[in-house]
């Protein structure tokens, strides 16, 4: 569902082709950008000319969502781990984050279990974690967010909801 939606925003074309014995293909067509737009961070609901820019530790267990934030975030320092455990023994020695992107599924340490982590060992920073999910989640899952106070984000989203909703983080208490 997460590939078909951003193929759809791109107003792209998926198809799949499958023979018995021999496997599948699959066939994406992406139409070309020939003047892609600028982007302009300016919105109703953040400041005008607001750059994203710090240092952020951005936690998924897939490292091309990981690369594909990187890319999303040029003037960013972007530390990654592809695990809420790897988050925690990065945390448990640098300290110094900006913002937290943490993907809510993962296995073994799920972001759940990660932000409980982060509320007890680092209170301050468990108040600048930003969730991302693709959606099927449990019924637990679905009750944390529900509950969650902090911000989140619906995969897949663009880069001005990231670039956005990072900014709301960093610039709350200022």
């Amino acid at each position: 569902y997460i590939a078909k939606g951003i193929i759809t925003r791109l107003k792209g074309e998926i198809d799949f082709k499958s023979t018995v014995g021999k496997g599948t293909t699959v066939i994406i067509k992406i139409p070309q950008a020939h003047n892609p737009p600028k982007l302009n961070l300016a919105t109703d609901d953040g400041p005008e000319s607001l750059t994203v820019t710090g240092r952020i530790l951005v936690i998924d267990d897939e490292a091309l969502n990981r690369k594909v934030m990187v890319r999303m975030l040029p003037e960013v320092t972007v530390i990654e781990a592809n695990s809420g455990k790897t988050a925690e023994d990065i945390l448990s020695t640098d300290r110094a984050f900006d913002c937290i992107v943490c993907d809510v599924m993962m296995p073994n340490v799920s972001g759940i279990q990660f932000y409980l982590w982060l509320e007890q060992t680092l209170p301050e920073l468990s108040r600048k974690v930003i969730f991302i999910t693709g959606g099927a989640f449990s019924d637990d899952t679905r009750t944390f967010l529900e509950q969650y106070r902090g911000q989140t984000l619906s995969k897949p989203f663009t880069i001005i909801e990231l670039q956005n909703t990072i900014n709301k983080i960093m610039h709350k208490d200022k």
